[in-house]
């Protein structure tokens, strides 16, 4: 009874793959009456509603117009909301302090400086950018900031004023972290970091949040003037990263748990863009995009803590700002299968979202748009209600979303098909759940102009059961020596292993809806099953080997 518990759970998680429903995009709030909108540059999910960057002014919705109420606005304000302890943490100028930071509870009166951190000038050089410049690790913020007296080193934050303090001068005869480098990431309790302590050049660095916890990992490059790491990505309890070396085209991809001997090279990788820091996990392996410098296609790497393996080169786009953007955001994980938006090669390029599942073969692209001279790639993927949705720019910047199977836009009843607006700005809007709730920009009336919508989940006349229903039923899960699919219209089935490489392949009898399979001979892991049904769908299930 509890293997059928686990095995009904599991099927729930991935079930909505193929049913959950939508409802059309709708307009939340019309903040700027005219054409003269703004967009939604950040947000977040704030204690079940949504606080959000509306251009430069503070807001928080409800999903409903009324419930959609100014806060506070700034002259500036970065892309950093990070939920602490129920209250949101942000970089913003408010004209008389300088970039400092900032807390919100999200009303008017609750949104408040924590520090001012340099009463003379700006306290933290935070950057427009996906990623935050402050890193959330045990009950604290860290971030690259200057007191105007140390020059741009690393502090920490408990939200309190008196708790916002000088973690380290790194360098005490000049700032030790390059403001355009200020990347900071944490794995196992750690946070790892680029410093210059005025000896070693940029080099790797790790703190456990102390004082005397905080030191250089290994000196990777002699050069004093040397590039520091960068493209830090956490995975399996260490940190990976690049390293680039003056006259290479290549960059070196090092492992780290913290300490210098072990930290260790896994590979070669080609030159990549600073800011594209894109990655994904599927079972136990690292898997992460990489664009190199204007110099060649971007090709999706796999890693397991050991070596690097290229694992798509049939993908490849044309080295532009425009394209490299489009990949800023389009990696992610659902039911073990990588999704990500690409450009093909070949006589016809097209443009679109493919499915790896396969480990470099079986590769499947259930969207493509042609391959125009104002093309961009589709951007903005995210896991919502079972499918990925994302922003491709074929009027408005639209919103799209893919189940594997089959990939549509979502068709609101104000589009005008004639115009397209504002779409490079459109395509770097993110796309924010809360709940069963789908936030973005959308720019569908010139009369409107930017404001923000909504999608929901499950409309009143769908219900959670329906939206819960599947086509396969895998059981005992977890398995030992055997197990039973179950899978109405499915004519042959495949078991993945957490590499994408095919372990186990059988067909299911006409007229049968049930298998046995023996699973005895299977290593202990997850695996991920997929039946292609008589009609050519395919229908997803999660096994779990002990």
């Amino acid at each position: 009874m509890i293997m059928k518990k686990l095995n009904l759970i599991l099927i729930a998680l991935i079930s909505a793959f193929t049913t959950i429903a939508q409802t059309a995009p709708q307009l939340v709030k019309d903040i700027t009456i005219g054409q003269n909108g703004d967009f939604m540059r950040d947000g977040i999910d704030l204690n079940g509603k949504l606080l959000f960057t509306y251009g430069t002014q503070l807001w928080i919705s409800d999903g409903t117009e009324p419930g959609t109420i100014f806060l506070k606005a700034f002259s500036s304000v970065s892309n950093t909301l990070t939920i602490l302890n129920g209250k949101a943490y942000f970089v913003a100028d408010d004209s008389v302090h300088g970039n400092e930071l900032w807390s919100s509870d999200g009303t008017a009166a609750g949104t408040i400086l924590v520090k001012d951190i340099n009463p003379s000038g700006m306290g933290i050089r935070a950057r427009w950018g996906k990623r935050s410049p402050l890193c959330l690790m045990n009950g604290k913020l860290y971030f690259a900031a200057d007191d105007g007296l140390h020059g741009l080193e690393p502090w920490s934050s408990d939200g309190t004023t008196a708790g916002t303090q000088l973690l380290m001068d790194i360098s005490p005869s000049a700032g030790s972290i390059d403001s355009s480098n200020m990347t900071i990431s944490t794995v196992n309790n750690a946070i790892y970091f680029t410093a210059n302590n005025g000896f070693n050049g940029a080099e790797l660095w790790t703190s456990d949040g102390s004082t005397p916890g905080t030191h250089m990992v290994r000196d990777l490059d002699t050069d004093p003037n040397g590039v520091g790491p960068y493209k830090f990505m956490p995975y399996a309890g260490r940190m990976v990263f690049f390293k680039y070396y003056y006259n290479t085209l290549v960059d070196t991809a090092y492992i780290t748990d913290g300490t210098a001997a072990g930290t260790q090279t896994l590979g070669l990788v080609p030159t990549d863009v600073p800011s594209f820091n894109d990655y994904a996990f599927r079972g136990d392996r690292l898997y992460f995009l990489c664009a190199p410098a204007y110099v060649g296609p971007t090709v999706l790497y796999m890693t397991d803590g050991l070596n690097i393996t290229p694992v798509d080169t049939t993908w490849i786009k044309i080295p532009t700002f425009i394209d490299k953007r489009g990949f800023a955001s389009s990696l992610t994980n659902y039911a073990e299968i990588l999704f990500y938006s690409g450009k093909s090669a070949g006589p016809s390029p097209m443009l679109g979202i493919r499915e790896n599942y396969g480990f470099g073969a079986g590769f499947q692209v259930p969207f493509a748009g042609a391959d125009t001279g104002s093309s961009y790639l589709p951007s903005q993927l995210v896991q919502f209600g079972g499918k990925i949705y994302f922003r491709y720019a074929k009027h408005q910047a639209d919103i799209w979303y893919t189940n594997g199977l089959l990939t549509q836009k979502i068709p609101s009843p104000e589009d005008d098909l004639s115009h397209n607006y504002q779409i490079q700005t459109l395509l770097t809007c993110p796309l924010v759940q809360v709940g069963n709730t789908l936030y973005f920009t959308g720019y569908y009336k010139t009369d409107v102009g930017p404001e923000l919508y909504k999608i929901d989940l499950f409309p009143a006349a769908v219900s959670n059961a329906q939206a819960a229903n599947t086509a396969m039923n895998i059981y005992p899960n977890p398995a030992n020596d055997f197990i039973y699919i179950e899978s109405a219209g499915a004519s042959s089935f495949s078991i993945y292993n957490t590499i994408g490489s095919v372990v186990y392949t059988g067909s299911i009898s006409s007229g049968e809806n049930k298998t046995t399979i023996n699973t005895a001979t299977l290593p202990a892991g997850m695996y991920t099953i997929i039946a292609i049904n008589k009609d050519g769908s395919k229908t997803y299930g999660k096994l779990v080997k002990h």
